[in-house]
């Protein structure tokens, strides 16, 4: 209770130490269940590698969204690039790719 407490206070490391613990008794009580006794430190090896992995799946995810991000980029600025475009074209102007008769199918690829 006392760490899940903190978890909703805003500590990020209370969540993992709350899962861990929850993990450990899961993973102890099976044990148990099947007549396999774990020693302390087994179970604390368990705990930090658990907690160690429960890292990892969230750095990978947080990477995951940046990576996302990152892809989504050219499209976004494809996008404002063609906005761009229409504004100069109603206010009686030309983009300065078509005054040079510039084409290409790549629209990210400079000039």
């Amino acid at each position: 209770m006392y760490w899940n407490y903190w978890n909703r206070r805003g500590l990020e490391d209370a969540i993992t130490i709350v899962i861990a613990c929850g993990i450990d008794s899961i993973v102890s009580r099976s044990y148990q269940a099947f007549g396999l006794n774990l020693t302390l430190e087994e179970r604390e090896a368990l705990i930090r590698e658990n907690a160690e992995l429960l890292y990892q799946a969230q750095r990978l995810k947080k990477d995951l969204n940046l990576a996302k991000e990152a892809l989504a980029e050219p499209d976004i600025l494809d996008d404002e690039n063609w906005r761009l475009r229409q504004q100069i074209r109603e206010m009686g102007g030309v983009p300065y790719d078509e005054q040079i008769e510039y084409i290409s199918n790549n629209p990210n690829e400079p000039f």
